[in-house]
Order: structure tokens, then sequence, then C-alpha cells
């Protein structure tokens, strides 16, 4: 239900050129109101080409409108991180993960303009494995991913949120993660808190999400009792943070 919700107030409502112009110029807009000077979207391509867009229609759409607003707003950098969504067909998160090596690489609009200051020219920036854990271990994923490898696109997993710390492992091991999105279960494994924050992958740790599925009460109190049938009492945000684990608010 909860992804279901995003799907319909989200992707469904961007396929077109417009509509994904609009989108966009909003967040950013939004952005720069608040300060913002770093932001990496998330994305997943493929969902909005229901209406006759490709991917690639799709990314050019984003990159160029992103380009011009930093052209006017230079004190925001924009990337895109590309969403391999676990529950889809296998050939989508094919194409996802195509897409994204695709445009790992300088490929704005802007691109002689800026050439001298390519951090500052939007690009994909890294791939996501996201999207329902359970049944989805990212050992699974292992030989859909070796392509990132070979062009060194930055990964990020998410895992440890539904299900037990096995799975940051498998994300650590045999993804290569580079961030580990949630990470609700790094506890359970002393030792692999412990190769985190030595080799500073950091964690994207989602408290409203992480409350409305992994239902955890109140993040701020934690001598509450979580709710019948909650995983953990105590959010391990400060715990984290106590042992020097990099973490980000998202």
């Amino acid at each position: 239900i909860y992804t279901d919700t995003g799907n319909f107030g989200g992707s469904l409502l961007l396929q077109t050129k417009v509509a994904l112009e609009t989108a966009m110029h909003c967040l950013l807009n939004a952005s720069v109101k608040d300060n913002i000077r770093y932001i990496e979207i998330r994305i997943s391509p493929m969902n909005y080409c229901q209406e006759g867009l490709s991917a690639s229609d799709v990314m050019n759409i984003l990159l160029e409108t992103s380009a011009r607003f930093i052209q006017e707003h230079p004190s925001i950098t924009v990337n895109f991180v590309i969403i391999a969504t676990r529950s889809k067909e296998m050939e989508v998160m094919r194409e996802n993960i195509n897409t994204a090596i695709a445009f790992s690489k300088d490929t704005s609009f802007f691109k002689e303009e800026r050439r001298h200051d390519a951090i500052r020219v939007p690009r994909v920036c890294g791939v996501d494995l996201a999207g329902k854990e359970e049944g989805f271990n990212p050992s699974q994923f292992k030989d859909l991913f070796e392509p990132l490898h070979r062009y060194f696109i930055k990964i990020t997993i998410h895992a440890g949120e539904t299900e037990g710390s096995h799975n940051i492992w498998e994300a650590l091991y045999l993804l290569h993660a580079n961030r580990i999105g949630h990470g609700l279960k790094l506890y359970q494994d002393e030792n692999m808190m412990e190769y985190l924050r030595d080799f500073h992958i950091s964690l994207e740790m989602c408290p409203t999400s992480n409350r409305r599925i992994c239902r955890y009460r109140d993040f701020s109190d934690t001598h509450r009792n979580s709710p019948e049938n909650a995983p953990d009492a105590v959010y391990p945000l400060h715990r984290y943070l106590k042992e020097g684990v990099a973490v980000t608010i998202n």
C-alpha cells in the first residue's frame, strides 16, 4: 500500500515532457528555498515510459531541465540516482541499469560550455537497489549488477530494513555497495558496524518510511515501548552515531 500510493501520486502522472519538466522545476525551486547545495534525485526512468517516452527521452528531459536551472541558480548541484526496483521484471531492471551506464558520463546539453566545472554538470551518479526486501536478497542480483562494476558506477543497496544483517553483508560483499539504504539491522553484527565505520560506508536512514513500514512508534523517546509486533524497541540512529557510523537522514 505504501509504495502503491507513491506510484499513484508520482510516476503515473509523470508521463510527458511537460509533466517531467514541471515536476523538476518544482523540486529544484523548493530545494533552493531550503538552501540545499547538493541533491541526488532518485528516479526509475522506465516508470515514465507508459505514454511513448523512452528511458533515454526521460533522462534527456531531466538532465537538460536541471542543467538550465543550474545556469540560473548556480548555488545548487544536481545529480541523479537510478532505481532498480527488486519486484519489477528483470528486463525493466536491466533497462534502468543500462540507462544508468549510458548517462553516467557527462552527456549534458551544456557539456562543452561547462567543461571546466564538470562536477556541476548533471549526470547519473549511481544506482540504487530498492523496493521490497523480503524475498529479494541482494545475492539474487549479482549478475545483473556486474556491468555497473565494470563502469565504476556507485551503488546503493537497500538492506537490513525488514530483513536481517545478512542482507547487509550480501550488499557489501556480493554487490560491493558504496552505501546502504536503511541498515536498521546493522547493530546485529558489531564487526560489520566497525567495517562500515572504518571504510566510510554511509547509511541512508529514512525515519518517516521506517516508521510506516517497520512500525517504529517514536524516534525521539528511547524509553517508550514499541508497538506490538514491531521489530525493535528503539530506533538505532543514536547508536550508529555513537559508534561513529556515517549516517544521513533522508
